[in-house]
């Protein structure tokens, strides 16, 4: 299913939520397409997409012929933030909704709560022999070295992992690394970030990607793992190159054994058992 947008800013907003879904693509409607449309008109995008102009601007969102939706996007780009029932329900229709009550990431300031909060996010029969780690960050500046770090002691426990001090995965090198990821395996990637000064030394787990090189303002680089563990060692919002050069190795030692000890505890190896 194609999903024309008129405006770029939904188009945009619209890409990222549709990334990874193959069954459905988003284009911008070509300007050629729209101009000089007058009210109580419709406007043929595709086999799929009728926009129709009664006033306001109606989705006509079809499937074998029959449509299956008529959404009403309002005026002009504001509705997307503004009615969001409609948004919810184009969602809906797109199968993107996520349930209210999802929890979906968790702080923790220990190796206890950051052991429940995997187990609360990660299902039960994913065990040990299910997960391969990724861990993303260099040891050339100290607030990335986190995630090299743990993927050393993580290689030297026996568990199946991409990253560490002798071969770090990074910006320059990690779409190679992307690619040669087991499809049948889940992901838990690993990494720095930085982010509010009262979370500093506390640790995120997410479910879902870990946003390569976000934290630096990096753009064109992959979203990895399908759960993430980030170790906020420093404060966002400026010089973040400078921040996490000059972050202290005491910040990330004291992380690294946190990370290493709740993934033991949750993925216990050979005769280990879990807490």
């Amino acid at each position: 299913m194609k999903i024309y947008m008129l405006g770029k800013g939904v188009y945009k907003d619209y890409r990222e939520i549709v990334k990874g879904n193959k069954n459905i693509t988003v284009e911008l409607a070509q300007r050629k397409l729209t101009r000089n449309v007058h009210l109580s008109h419709r406007v043929k995008i595709s086999k799929d997409i009728e926009l129709c102009f009664y006033g306001k601007l109606h989705i006509y969102i079809k499937n074998d012929k029959k449509i299956i939706k008529i959404f009403n996007a309002g005026y002009t780009y504001p509705w997307f933030k503004r009615d969001k029932e409609k948004y919810n329900q184009l969602n809906e229709v797109l199968g993107l909704m996520k349930k209210k009550s999802e929890t979906t990431n968790k702080l923790a300031t220990n190796a206890q709560e950051l052991t429940e909060a995997m187990k609360d996010l990660i299902p039960k029969n994913i065990t040990t022999n299910d997960v391969h780690f990724i861990c993303i960050g260099t040891d050339r500046s100290t607030g990335d070295s986190l995630s090299p770090m743990i993927g050393t002691e993580l290689s030297r426990l026996g568990y199946k992992v991409d990253g560490n001090l002798e071969t770090p995965v990074h910006a320059m090198n990690i779409n190679e690394y992307v690619e040669k990821l087991p499809k049948d395996k889940t992901i838990i990637a690993i990494g720095s970030v930085l982010g509010k000064l009262e979370n500093v030394e506390k640790i995120q787990f997410s479910k879902g990607g870990h946003r390569t090189g976000a934290g630096v303002g990096r753009e064109g680089l992959p979203i990895v793992g399908d759960y993430s563990i980030g170790g906020i060692v420093n404060v966002s919002g400026y010089m973040e190159y400078f921040v996490l050069q000059n972050t202290r190795l005491a910040v990330v030692n004291k992380l690294s054994k946190i990370i290493v000890e709740a993934i033991k505890n949750r993925f216990p190896i050979q005769n280990e058992v879990a807490i």
